[in-house]
């Protein structure tokens, strides 16, 4: 069984969950991305409620 059929230009189930798959890995396992450089200073803000009436963050 050929991989590519050129005459008719159709690929096979298991070629193309094949080359589906290494697409998907691909995609997954690709370039890493780099991170941007520290800069200083900034602003942290952080949101709490006034009054909890306990330390459990479930509640």
């Amino acid at each position: 069984m050929k991989k590519f059929d050129h005459v008719t230009g159709l690929l096979h189930r298991r070629e193309m969950l094949a080359l589906m798959g290494g697409a998907a890995a691909a995609g997954a396992f690709g370039l890493p991305a780099f991170a941007e450089a520290q800069k200083k200073g900034g602003i942290l803000k952080v949101a709490a409620p006034a009054n909890p009436s306990s330390l459990d963050p479930a509640t």
